[in-house]
């Protein structure tokens, strides 16, 4: 059975919530935002949501191996 959660992603201007639908545990859910956050700290990925938000689908797509990184 799935663990689902809700990852939201919040500036002071916008939000984004996205669903997940499996491995919605911290073991399962942190390893990939603690990847996104370390880009964000390091300038890698913009910190505004809408184009950060890109960025977490991108490494979402890469944990599940739907494409590669």
């Amino acid at each position: 059975m799935s663990t689902r959660c809700n990852i939201i992603i919040k500036d002071a201007a916008s939000k984004l919530v996205f669903y997940r639908h499996s491995d919605g545990y911290p073991e399962g859910t942190m390893p990939l935002l603690k990847k996104f956050l370390d880009l964000v700290k390091r300038d890698k990925i913009r910190d505004n949501v809408n184009q950060a938000a890109g960025w977490l689908i991108i490494l979402g797509a890469i944990e599940y191996q739907t494409i590669s990184g």
